[in-house]
């Protein structure tokens, strides 16, 4: 609402001699359709002074996001595509973004929650492109993407890098997997004043190395070991080579962690062996390994760390609310969280699964979020993960 005040009163003082003040984005399309002669004057005025401050538009739970076709020439249709639409592109003129009469403005407007955090991008014809008059911008795997912030959206502080606390340190490495045919890199993180007598949990975090780009997580793990929140952990960063086929299709890859991987890091580092002290951690596809290993060898992973993650699959290998409904419990502690602005199928499997945790006693923790898949949303509340499996003590409980 600040912002917008801001706007629209700059908007006022331009058009003090002409007493003209928009209250608001509606009204503003209202004076712009009932004057036309003076729509593309209001409209270059507009933008101006919306160009200040950034969009898009934000009023109250409303937003508008806002193109602006500086070449006449380009008469390409204009879309919208983020997390509140999945991601699609469609070709249908009447999804596409409306184009205000007499201007070269495209909108179009959503309700989300004050607390929503949502990425989005334009599409021009056949080219996506960032929102250039958003600062805000998240990279992910496939790209940057523009982000929106709600007013009541507050990005994790354990994500940035605190200079004034001493830092855990990345190494690198590499093992041959017997297993899988062929050398497999991986860094390995100790933490700040690593004390080698001492024995400390350990992670195993797959899609590793955009862990550590996208999420920063040896951040998140530094601050949280600085605040006591959890106990000095190593941890194991660990990137796919054929993605879909190790983390969904196929067993070699779980094997491989869990027959020379674990081994290997118990033999080189002094890491708790009880697998109440040894996690499992990813996203999406990568919850779906994480869900598989803690599933099929609970003597060796105690603890899940599940975000987005691919929770049930029909094809008779990856049904895991299948397989915690129908089976007695295993001694497993599993983090989940989901956002809601997922695409429903993984949505409703991942409440599917809270159900049934809770139905069958498990030690767990479920979050959803006003997100989507995103390492926005990944990034800031993994924390909670950490602290769930080794913070303080907490009663089991489900959030919405």
């Amino acid at each position: 609402m600040i912002r917008l005040f801001i706007i629209l009163s700059l908007l006022a003082s331009s058009y003090q001699a002409q007493a003209i003040s928009w209250k608001g984005f509606e009204e503003f399309k209202t004076d712009v359709v009932l004057n036309p002669k003076r729509a593309a004057g209001h409209a270059r005025e507009f933008m101006d002074a919306l160009k200040k401050e950034g969009t898009p538009l934000v009023e109250g739970n409303r937003v508008t996001f806002i193109y602006e076709n500086t070449d006449p020439r380009d008469t390409r249709p204009v879309m919208l595509v983020g997390d509140f639409n999945y991601w699609r592109k469609s070709d249908q003129w009447y999804d596409g973004m409306l184009k205000l009469p007499g201007t070269n403005i495209y909108y179009q407007s959503f309700e989300f929650p004050p607390d929503a955090r949502l990425d989005y991008q334009f599409v021009i014809g056949d080219s996506w492109i960032l929102d250039p008059y958003n600062p805000d911008t998240l990279m992910s795997g496939y790209g940057a993407k523009s982000e929106l912030n709600m007013p009541s959206y507050h990005e994790a502080m354990e994500i940035a890098r605190n200079p004034d606390i001493s830092h855990g340190e990345l190494r690198e490495a590499a093992l041959f997997s017997r297993i899988l045919g062929e050398t497999r890199a991986f860094q390995i993180y100790t933490p700040a004043n690593f004390d080698p007598k001492q024995n400390h949990p350990a992670i195993y975090v797959h899609d590793g190395y955009d862990f550590l780009s996208f999420a920063q997580l040896p951040n998140v793990l530094d601050n949280l070991i600085h605040q006591i929140r959890i106990p000095p952990v190593i941890a194991i960063f660990i990137p796919p080579v054929h993605r879909g086929e190790e983390y969904i299709k196929e067993n070699k890859y779980g094997h491989f962690i869990v027959k020379e991987l674990v081994p290997y890091i118990d033999r080189h580092y002094p890491t708790r062996r009880d697998p109440r002290f040894r996690a499992t951690a990813g996203i999406s596809a990568g919850g779906a390994i994480s869900l598989n290993l803690g599933w099929t060898h609970p003597e060796v992973f105690g603890c899940v760390i599940s975000q987005s993650g691919v929770a049930n699959i029909a094809d008779g290998r990856n049904e895991y609310v299948t397989y915690f409904a129908a089976q007695p419990r295993k001694n497993l502690k599993l983090y989940i969280d989901v956002g809601t602005f997922e695409w429903p199928g993984l949505l409703e499997s991942n409440r599917l699964l809270k159900r049934v945790l809770a139905e069958k006693h498990y030690s767990h923790l479920y979050k959803e979020f006003h997100e989507g898949h995103s390492w926005g949303s990944w990034r800031s509340h993994i924390k909670y993960g950490l602290e769930f499996l080794w913070g303080r003590e907490e009663e089991d409980e489900d959030e919405d």
